[in-house]
């Protein structure tokens, strides 16, 4: 998990100076997956019990596969993978974080913007 949270904060280091030039979006980062496949079971779990789906996530970060950051980041989005409505009805969002590392996060929409408004 501490290579997950370092890993995150150096993108954010390493996009600063970049200015956001070419990501599609920029989001508030609370936690992020290093697997796909991972966040999609979450995905599926959320839809119908988010404290099933909050468990999931918490066997993933046990596994090292995911991690929480102690607080939430502005940070660039790369590609928009899905979206779809939890448990809650709120609209949550799927993205590949934009680092050289693969990492992909959720996010619900609201805190996701096309520029730096955020």
């Amino acid at each position: 998990m501490f290579k997950l949270i370092s890993l995150l904060l150096t993108i954010l280091v390493f996009n600063t100076n970049n200015a956001y030039a070419e990501q599609k979006a920029v989001g508030m980062v609370s936690g992020a997956c290093n697997s796909l496949e991972a966040l999609q079971n979450i995905v599926e779990v959320d839809k119908k019990d988010f404290m099933a789906a909050k468990r999931l996530f918490y066997f993933y970060i046990q596994s090292k596969v995911c991690g929480i950051l102690p607080r939430p980041l502005k940070l660039p989005l790369k590609k928009k993978e899905g979206e779809y409505k939890d448990s809650n009805g709120s609209n949550i969002q799927i993205w590949k974080i934009d680092h050289k590392d693969d990492f992909w996060t959720l996010i619900e929409d609201i805190y996701v913007k096309s520029d730096n408004s955020i």
